[in-house]
């Protein structure tokens, strides 16, 4: 075989190997673009609401704050700007549960977590039952979640 038809061969094969990986490049692109879209609103994405009080089984007051996870920045965002309502179901799920002591910035509690977030799914339209953790105001919510969570600023996600 002479150089040119080696360098045809050459050129040739380059050619259709560089439009079939473009071609396969494409589709991979698609489709992490269709689950990114999908992804972005299914991962988790914790919320921290502002500091509120919790009795004792003694009388003694706990502050704490709650932790929600939300599916994604769009649910996030939805939960600050029904922030007053949350607030009202803290306080309803405070009236309903009481304290039995702190291990490790998170208190024991009487009662049930599970009410407090199906109220937040009815009264905000989460998609799912989120997870809730209730973490001593004094304590770092980084230390006991090892994560750092959003926080709302009036109705807004804080960037």
């Amino acid at each position: 075989m002479n150089f040119t038809t080696i360098f045809a061969a050459s050129c040739v094969t380059l050619s259709v190997s560089i439009v079939g990986g473009l071609y396969v490049a494409s589709k991979v692109e698609r489709r992490i673009d269709f689950d990114g879209a999908s992804g972005s609103s299914s991962a988790r994405l914790w919320v921290a609401t502002p500091p509120f009080t919790l009795i004792g089984v003694d009388g003694k007051r706990f502050h704490v704050t709650a932790v929600v996870s939300t599916h994604g920045r769009k649910e996030a965002t939805r939960f600050c700007k029904y922030l007053p309502i949350v607030r009202d179901r803290l306080q309803r799920f405070a009236a309903a549960v009481r304290v039995d002591g702190m291990e490790e910035g998170q208190p024991v509690l009487r009662g049930d977590k599970a009410g407090l977030a199906g109220d937040l799914v009815d009264a905000i339209g989460l998609k799912d039952t989120p997870g809730i953790e209730i973490i001593d105001a004094n304590y770092p919510v980084q230390r006991v979640m090892r994560k750092t969570p959003a926080t709302c600023e009036g109705s807004r996600l804080a960037a």
